[in-house]
């Protein structure tokens, strides 16, 4: 004897239908088990900034921006930092110290290349209008002389520049590998610069170029055009030797 199945309510021989040929009734309709998660993702709503948040996390950083200017004023004016026991935290202060000098010098530093790449262009004008003539000192020499400048303090439309002044007078004996490199160098180590050694001394050379310098040295008097010739050769030896 046999027995009789009865198929279930739902099912597709209930319906009185065929399952389908391709295999989907296999699949669960219901079933998002198989969408890819960034399509889930991309489903859902950005998330929204709680503007009180915000507000908050921007309080904080100007507090504790404010709270690093405090402790620069009084350790740059001579003070000792106390710890949280109102003890004197000399490490701190030494870090703080540390940190005034290095910024100090990048300002320096940077101030010295816009100086440098101001009195380019002034220079280029100048040539360009060819209505007068140029001199040895009118040329932008890459020379950094340090502590040389302490007693000819320059200001310039970008400040005073205090020690990291450029002496009104460059002389042919100053060009030097030292000096010419020290100037060109020096702005690299400033945090944030992403220019390379290599890119400086390439585009220095193409600007240095006696092939690139013949317009600008017809340009020169006639008293200096020996002058700002060596001078010239000079800077690219320098750079040479780089």
């Amino acid at each position: 004897l046999g027995y009789l199945a009865f198929p279930t309510i739902g099912s597709p021989l209930a319906n009185n239908t065929a399952p389908a040929s391709d295999g989907s009734h296999l699949l669960d309709s219901s079933d998002t088990s198989t969408v890819p998660a960034e399509m889930e993702s991309a489903k859902q709503p950005p998330r929204s900034v709680d503007p009180l948040q915000e507000r908050h996390r921007v309080r904080l950083e100007l507090e504790e921006a404010e709270r690093i200017r405090g402790e620069e004023d009084w350790v740059r004016s001579g003070g000792i930092l106390r710890d949280s026991e109102g003890k004197r935290d000399f490490p701190r202060t030494e870090k703080v110290r540390e940190e005034i000098r290095l910024r100090e010098w990048e300002k320096g530093a940077r101030e010295r290349w816009d100086e440098y790449e101001r009195r380019w262009a002034e220079l280029q004008a100048k040539e360009r209008k060819g209505d007068s003539e140029i001199t040895f000192n009118d040329i932008p020499w890459p020379v950094y002389f340090g502590e040389r400048g302490n007693d000819q303090t320059k200001s310039s439309k970008l400040g005073t520049w205090g020690t990291v002044a450029i002496p009104p007078k460059v002389k042919l004996s100053d060009i030097t590998r030292e000096n010419v490199e020290t100037f060109l160098t020096d702005g690299l180590k400033v945090r944030g610069c992403k220019v390379t050694r290599k890119e400086r001394v390439r585009t220095s050379f193409l600007r240095w170029h006696p092939d690139k310098m013949t317009a600008l040295v017809s340009k020169v008097t006639e008293d200096d055009r020996k002058d700002v010739e060596d001078g010239i050769s000079a800077v690219v030896r320098c750079l040479q030797d780089m």
